[in-house]
């Protein structure tokens, strides 16, 4: 009986040492897990609010109302992503800041019909895991940046 009591003792103890060493990398699997899910989360909405703003300013609308569509694709985001738009007429090679033009009572972007319009979102992506994974961005934040291009019709 008491060799039994022993034995049983010494596999707890052995039950508490494999736990012990196979725990932590259990943790950073299961965290690194999440961590890819919610970078994947947060690029699919900044491609989805680049795709949407640039579709407007392709049909036209003002850099505000591409502001708009792109930032109201991104509503799941924890913060508001940086939106910029451009534009390069059919030749060129450079990009131009997208502005605003009026004709008659309407405002429009100033792209002209043919040319190249490409809206950039740029977001700061906060690691809920950032103490495990240091090497993955300063401070905790990853900056993940979409940009789509379209013809201006």
């Amino acid at each position: 009986m008491a060799s039994k009591l022993i034995s049983q003792s010494r596999n707890r103890g052995s039950y508490a040492v494999e736990m012990a060493l196979v725990m932590p990398v259990l943790l950073i699997l299961v965290f690194g897990i999440i961590e890819v899910g919610l970078l994947f989360n947060s690029v699919v909405l900044l491609k989805s609010g680049a795709r949407e703003g640039c579709r407007s300013a392709a049909i036209g609308a003002s850099t505000a109302e591409i502001a708009e569509k792109a930032q109201s694709a991104c509503t799941s985001l924890s913060s508001s992503p940086t939106i910029t738009s451009w534009y390069r007429g059919a030749g060129e090679t450079e990009w131009s800041l997208l502005t605003d033009t009026t004709q008659g009572e309407q405002t429009v972007n100033a792209a002209p019909a043919g040319s190249e319009v490409r809206v950039t979102l740029q977001y700061d992506h906060t690691l809920v895991a950032s103490n495990l994974f240091p090497t993955l961005g300063e401070s905790g934040v990853l900056t993940l940046q979409s940009s789509i291009v379209m013809r201006r019709e």
